[in-house]
């Protein structure tokens, strides 16, 4: 089986390629993976190409998933092709930038929140406050 055919077994013949983020330690991989998927009325069964492990999910835990991606037709692959390469040219730029010395740190999109420093009390001057606090309630 490889990242361009499903696998072989009859059941897997309308299987379909998504990427799937599966970040939780019930299933035997992690990570942001490229699957082969069956959608069925009760489970969702997927299958990982090359190491060929298979697992399965609930529908209703499927349609709650938020980190998955089709990429089935031509247009999806291309499109995932040329994110990949913008990615990874992205990356090869900026390290030929810090290899020659000119690579500049972006800067910040937000500023910084600025932090009240408040009055450090002494002992005697907490305890003070929270005698006082003490009474206002009284009365």
């Amino acid at each position: 089986m490889s990242v361009y055919h499903p696998p072989k077994a009859k059941k897997w013949q309308k299987a379909e390629r998504w990427q799937v983020g599966l970040w939780d330690n019930k299933y035997p991989m992690c990570g942001l993976r490229l699957l082969w998927v069956l959608v069925g009325t009760k489970h969702v069964y997927m299958s990982a190409p090359v190491c060929e492990t298979k697992m399965k999910m609930t529908r209703k835990q499927w349609n709650a998933h938020t980190d998955k991606e089709r990429y089935h037709t031509e247009e999806d692959i291309r499109v995932y092709q040329e994110k990949r390469k913008k990615i990874w040219n992205d990356a090869e730029e900026r390290r030929k930038q810090v290899e020659a010395g000119t690579y500049v740190k972006p800067k910040r999109k937000y500023k910084k929140k600025s932090v009240v420093v408040k009055k450090k009390l002494s002992r005697s001057e907490k305890v003070q406050s929270a005698l006082d606090k003490l009474a206002q309630l009284r009365n």
